[in-house]
């Protein structure tokens, strides 16, 4: 197996013909317990540059923090659903390293297309039953082992890869650690006080959107501000069933391009299709970097966030 350190941020790979890879796989078409899903096959022979090493991934299930993942890496290359039934989600792909080989440039191969018999041999593992389906995200569990939140030398691998710059590093070390501190230190007294607030919660307005934007793709829109979105919220920080993520404020403010809407995505949880019957977008760019929750310190699985039409504005009624 080749070992991820002989691959760093930056470098040029390519991705391996399908005919060097699925020798090498699993009854299940898993390398280590990871899915080589359909829609990786129309990236073989193509080059990347490598954009972050994927030693670790949060824990799709909630039962852990982070999760330690072995030679692995991320391409600028995301899942388009295509082998499951057209999910929505656009999973930015994780990359076996024995599935690449280290190239010089920009110079694209062209190895032969995959043949219709190797991709229905993929598409025969995208299901475990009727209801649920198998995927990267699906099967992350089985794909790592548990980070115990003692060992915190997969922080400095952040640095020393590449894969987190050293002034976004150090700024957002320290304000984790003064968050524990403050944690450790008021625990009590904070605990305290949101007994008390969610026994007798204060009465505060709530912000009434009534206009419908059926946002398409390519729209120009702009995020609303915090005080805006946390005035559309319950108790629970979410707006008809969606919560909002602590680090999506940091897009406040901020014009963004609709890259799409999500109709349909897998569950991580259960495998299961879910559908949405509310609104629910996505915008170009705006994944999640791992900043703002110290149980994902880090991750660089980077899905994409969800949003309600209710927290944006279209960029051309912004005061």
């Amino acid at each position: 197996m080749t070992n991820s350190s002989t691959f760093g941020v930056g470098d040029w790979v390519e991705v391996r013909p399908m005919a060097e890879i699925l020798p090498a796989l699993d009854g299940t078409n898993s390398l280590a317990g990871l899915p080589f899903m359909p829609e990786m096959a129309g990236f073989c022979g193509k080059r990347f540059r490598i954009v972050k090493l994927a030693h670790k991934t949060c824990d799709p299930t909630g039962c852990s923090n982070l999760r330690r993942m072995e030679n692995a890496v991320h391409l600028d290359a995301r899942c388009d659903g295509s082998g499951h039934d057209g999910c929505e989600a656009r999973c930015l792909l994780i990359w076996k390293t024995d599935w690449l080989k280290r190239v010089e440039g920009d110079c694209e191969a062209r190895p032969p297309a995959a043949s219709p018999q190797d991709i229905d041999r993929l598409q025969q593992t995208t299901r475990v039953d009727a209801k649920r389906y198998r995927c990267q995200l699906t099967q992350l569990v089985d794909a790592t082992t548990n980070l115990p939140p003692s060992n915190i030398g997969h922080y400095l691998d952040d640095l020393t890869s590449r894969n987190v710059p050293p002034k976004l590093f150090f700024k957002t070390v320290s304000v984790a650690l003064a968050k524990e501190l403050i944690s450790r230190i008021l625990g009590p007294l904070a605990g305290n006080a949101v007994r008390r607030f969610m026994s007798n919660p204060p009465e505060s307005p709530r912000m009434t959107v009534t206009e419908v934007l059926n946002l398409q793709p390519n729209d120009l829109v702009q995020v609303r501000s915090e005080q805006e979105i946390l005035a559309t919220l319950d108790n629970n920080w979410k707006h008809r069933g969606l919560r909002v993520e602590r680090e999506m404020f940091r897009y406040c403010g901020r014009t963004f391009r609709v890259s799409h809407r999500i109709e349909k995505t897998i569950s991580e949880h259960t495998g299961k299709m879910l559908r949405f019957k509310n609104d629910c977008i996505v915008l170009d760019g705006v994944a999640c970097r791992g900043l703002d929750n110290r149980a994902r310190l880090f991750c660089q699985r980077a899905p994409f966030y969800y949003w309600r039409e209710a927290w944006l504005r279209r960029a051309g009624d912004a005061s």
